[in-house]
């Protein structure tokens, strides 16, 4: 008599599909789960970089011209700025200026 314990994996595989008839039915259901799980983003992601192309700001054509081209009204924009700031970036460049101007004078021997 044959021990079951011993029985080959091939023949243990049949026998589990015959007594569970959804064995086969689970395959197909789960590639269908991870293809799902891999198109999703993938498409999102395309949807996402569609919508930004039709979000861009661009210019709208006024039916004008001037000097040989045409006109655009362009998107108004807002400009923030913080004036100790400026007048500080101001400062330092007139400071650089200076020191250029005093090394030239020195000239290249200095």
């Amino acid at each position: 008599m044959a021990n079951l314990t011993s029985v080959p994996n091939n023949v243990e595989n049949a026998m589990n599909r015959k007594s569970n008839p959804n064995a086969r039915r689970q395959s197909p259901a789960w590639a269908v789960i991870a293809l799902l799980a891999v198109v999703a983003p993938a498409t999102t992601l395309v949807w996402m970089a569609e919508d930004a192309d039709r979000n861009v700001d661009r210019g709208v054509y006024t039916n004008e011209v001037a000097s040989g081209g045409p006109i655009y009204r362009l998107p108004t924009i807002s400009v923030v700025a913080d004036r100790q700031t400026e007048l500080a970036r101001i400062e330092r460049e007139e400071q650089r200026q200076r020191e250029r101007q005093a090394r030239a004078k020195a000239g290249p021997d200095a």
